[in-house]
């Protein structure tokens, strides 16, 4: 008998990410997130578990709050969209976020948007 491969549910583990940085909960993003994990954004790039959870931690002390409006999955990857919102003088931010899985975990993240507010 053949033994089935346990799938990766990309966008409930996607939508949990979201939540957890929305409630700036960073030990529960921690538990999702690859060793070797990868962000790329227009303000830099960042690599390995350590050095994101340190930017994640910054990164959320500064958001007020971040409203989803789309996560499409597939197997090993997940897009979304949402808006974050700074206080002023940035305000909302529309944003996209590529997110690739590795191992059932958050591997990469390369999100997309405007970054001339945060010059």
């Amino acid at each position: 008998m053949k033994e089935k491969l346990m799938k990766t549910n990309t966008t409930e583990i996607a939508k949990a990410y979201y939540t957890a940085l929305n409630k700036k909960d960073i030990p529960s993003i921690e538990k999702y997130v690859h060793p070797d994990i990868q962000l790329v954004s227009p303000l830099g790039k960042v690599s390995g578990k350590e050095d994101f959870m340190e930017s994640i931690a910054f990164f959320s002390s500064f958001l007020l709050t971040i409203n989803v409006h789309t996560i499409l999955g597939s197997d090993d990857q997940a897009m979304s969209t949402y808006d974050v919102e700074f206080p002023a003088p940035i305000g909302l931010v529309p944003t996209a976020g590529l997110i690739i899985f590795k191992d059932g975990l958050i591997a990469k993240i390369e999100i997309f948007f405007d970054p001339r507010p945060f010059n």
